[in-house]
């Protein structure tokens, strides 16, 4: 009964995304899809978690409709229906060469970081192959020494490359192979530090800024394909593909454990496995137990903003405050350990019962707000705030990704790249035309 309730629940929230704002695809229809689906899968339980208290149940219940009330407010608001771009004539944004040559100076800076990292790795391990048969090895040393010397914050540029090179793929019609290397550039700097998340948050923002770009250019022009539907659809496939090798590849070199407490025998038949294994299941459910876990245990309490402005505060204790947040939280047994509880156990802990009310709300009138900015007037800087606020609604079943330092650097960083490339463009069309003189 609970499980159907939930996908009716999902299904509604869906519908009301497609009806505020005209494509499936919009944060509504996201949030609604991956909670729906992340708690139903808790539900089935293949690890025997424990039970959700009613408290939780009730949070969740009220987080999920305040994000639903914040998204239709503004656009019930505005009053004008489901916007419009405001350009009919075809041009809808900056060049598709000055985004082209924008991505591979990005791709360059992340990938030269990205070999600075390897060189730290191999500096401290000694060689590729110790790294590559032992890398549980480098992710525990990661995790609990950290690997000093690395170049901070410039490997995020990757981050910002993927976002724009969705945009551009959206542009051109197709895939090509520039698409392709931002992506490839992040699976790289993922395999220095033998972690996930930035794979994960790389895809969010290359699909996020394709499908979003894509969107506007429909609304604007009847027939906006220049490839064959089949031709892009190889190429996103193509993508898909190397995303999941990529992540695949980690967590084999990892080693990661697929023995869990609790487990049922069904689940415990997919050890062994690739791509389809017990941990993947985990990582899809584990979360609301520890959110529970987390609310019936009442031992957490740390400041007002410690977690959503984790690395704001991070930077001070690197100048000398004592204000260092740490970059993992503590463990919960649902039975099965784990230490994330999805973004509603940082915004609790950061602000209590307001956070997971109040919180929600402001991020989907913000969504909503952002979202028609970037319809009606094509900027990418709207996309490029847009396409991060959708990546915060995709990993919020995991965590409240403001606790990232990369996620707030690649959206600062989109915002002034973005904002300068919308300069330009706009200096480009409002240049006066010098005409030939004629005697």
């Amino acid at each position: 009964m609970t499980i159907a309730l939930l996908v009716l629940g999902g299904i509604v929230g869906i519908g009301l995304g497609r009806y505020f704002f005209g494509g499936w695809f919009n944060h509504l229809s996201l949030y609604s899809a991956i909670w729906s689906g992340s708690l139903a899968l808790f539900e089935v339980r293949f690890v025997r978690y424990y039970s959700l208290a009613p408290e939780t149940w009730l949070i969740i219940i009220a987080s999920w409709l305040s994000f639903v009330i914040g998204s239709a407010t503004y656009m019930v608001v505005r009053g004008q229906g489901i916007p419009q771009s405001g350009d009919r004539t075809g041009k809808i944004g900056p060049s598709e060469r000055a985004v082209y040559v924008t991505i591979w100076i990005l791709v360059g800076i992340a990938l030269a970081v990205a070999l600075q990292h390897w060189s730290v790795v191999l500096k401290k391990f000694g060689s590729l192959e110790f790294v590559l048969l032992f890398g549980n090895v480098v992710y525990s040393t990661r995790v609990h020494e950290g690997l000093p010397g690395m170049i901070p914050f410039l490997d995020s540029l990757g981050l910002t490359a993927s976002l724009l090179a969705g945009i551009y793929t959206a542009m051109v019609g197709r895939v090509r192979v520039v698409s392709v290397l931002p992506l490839l550039v992040v699976i790289v700097q993922a395999l220095a530090a033998m972690g996930r998340a930035k794979i994960l948050l790389a895809t969010l923002l290359f699909g996020s800024g394709f499908l979003l770009y894509r969107h506007r250019i429909r609304m604007n022009l009847r027939d906006s394909a220049r490839a064959s539907r089949a031709r892009l659809f190889i190429g996103m496939v193509s993508v898909a593909v190397l995303v999941v090798l990529g992540a695949e590849l980690i967590r084999s070199t990892r080693v990661t454990v697929e023995e869990f407490a609790g487990a049922t025998k069904a689940l415990k038949n997919l050890e062994g496995g690739s791509f389809i294994t017990p941990s993947i299941y985990l990582y899809l459910t584990v979360q609301h137990g520890v959110f529970n876990r987390y609310l019936m245990s009442e031992k957490e309490s740390v400041p007002i903003g410690t977690y959503s402005l984790a690395p704001f505060w991070r930077v001070l204790s690197k100048i000398g405050f004592e204000t260092y947040v740490p970059q993992y939280q503590r463990f919960y047994s649902t039975p099965a350990p784990a230490n994330t509880g999805t973004y509603l156990r940082e915004l609790h802990a950061d602000y209590g019962i307001w956070g997971v009310v109040v919180g929600p709300y402001l991020l989907g009138l913000l969504c909503s707000f952002t979202w028609c900015r970037a319809v009606e007037t094509g900027r990418l800087l709207y996309f490029s705030v847009l396409g991060h606020l959708y990546s915060l609604v995709g990993v919020s079943f995991l965590l409240l990704a403001t606790m990232w330092g990369y996620w707030v650097f690649s959206l600062l960083a989109g915002c002034v790249i973005c904002f300068f490339l919308d300069r330009r463009e706009s200096k480009r069309h409002t240049a006066p035309q010098v005409l030939p003189v004629t005697c």
